[in-house]
């Protein structure tokens, strides 16, 4: 019976450890699964400057990183850009071609805008 015990108390301790080891591998392979059927994207926008008048140019930059590629790639070939005002306000919006991870583009401002951050 001591040695039934033992032998139980051992299998069950082998059984854990083993349990512990396979987690790591599982949550890995889990997460390599999700963001194989759902890539994200981190998407990265910047301006010539930080305040505009009315009629200026908005000039931007944007690219786009990807967790699953190396350096600069994108599983879009679109970027929708959308333009608003200090207050929130959408003023504009349009959609961009990725070439490489990169795109740029430009607004014009209404010639009625207000002076500010965009």
């Amino acid at each position: 019976m001591k040695h039934l015990i033992s032998l139980l108390f051992i299998f069950c301790v082998v059984s854990a450890t083993a349990q512990e080891n396979e987690y790591p591998d599982r949550i890995h392979r889990m997460l390599d699964k999700h963001f194989d059927l759902l890539p994200s994207e981190a998407i990265f926008v910047q301006t010539d400057r930080d305040v505009y008048r009315a009629g200026e140019i908005v000039w931007f930059s944007a690219f786009v990183s990807n967790p699953s590629v190396v350096g600069l790639g994108s599983v879009s070939d679109n970027l929708i850009v959308a333009l608003y005002d200090s207050e929130g306000e959408k003023i504009n919006e349009d959609k961009y071609k990725m070439v490489g991870g990169l795109c740029n583009g430009d607004f014009n401002l209404p010639k009625d805008a207000e002076a500010g951050r965009y």
